[in-house]
């Protein structure tokens, strides 16, 4: 049986990142931004706490479960711009593993295919290996989903793996651009979901 899912709140931070990173740690482009796979589990662990602490939590939704085995990670289309101090912690997390020139020319490279219509953005969705293939990921996407239904808006992700853009497909998703990362990095699926029932207002239109 699938998981109740809720939304997450700091006090499961700890085991969160536990189950984020251990889901990244063979990711392709974590990979390309930690290369050193003997720590990588490790500075994953770091980032997701950052990600949790200064992005998700405080300025989006992040829903789990119970066990917190997983997690869905969204900002909406209002949420506010970070803070020097989140960017700082970013910048110490990126300088203490090496990795700040390629995440740097990742997001650069990033920013300038995301949608131009107001969107709820996926920024992470991870399920502990342990757990995966049993119907998590998508419970985990449902209330975002429901969301972006609910305000008419689209929704918008960057996929890693060929593989998993057909989980994203089931899910109402389309691929609308393939990209390679900067500097021989991996390749990029960036997918776009009409709410349902949209009108022609729900156009996923990208930047050119």
């Amino acid at each position: 049986m699938v998981p109740e899912v809720r939304r997450a709140t700091p006090e499961d931070m700890t085991l969160l990142t536990r189950s984020l990173a251990s889901a990244f740690v063979d990711d392709p482009v974590s990979a390309f931004i930690f290369p050193d796979g003997e720590r990588r589990e490790t500075i994953l662990r770091e980032f997701f706490a950052v990600q949790l602490s200064r992005t998700y939590l405080p300025r989006g939704e992040v829903y789990t479960t119970g066990d917190t085995i997983g997690a869905a990670m969204w900002l909406p289309p209002d949420s506010r711009l970070p803070t020097v101090g989140d960017q700082l912690a970013y910048l110490r997390v990126s300088l203490a593993s090496g990795s700040y020139w390629s995440a740097r020319r990742l997001a650069v490279a990033l920013q300038r295919y995301r949608p131009v219509l107001a969107h709820y953005y996926l920024g992470t969705i991870g399920v502990a290996p342990a757990h995966q293939r049993g119907g998590l990921g998508s419970a985990l996407m449902g209330p975002g989903l429901a969301r972006c239904d609910a305000m008419r808006l689209g929704a918008y992700l960057e996929c890693s793996t060929e593989p998993n853009t057909h989980f994203y497909e089931r899910l109402g998703f389309r691929v609308t651009r393939e990209i390679r990362a900067p500097r021989g990095g991996p390749r990029l699926w960036l997918m776009w979901r009409e709410p349902a029932e949209a009108g022609p207002s729900g156009s996923g239109e990208l930047r050119p």
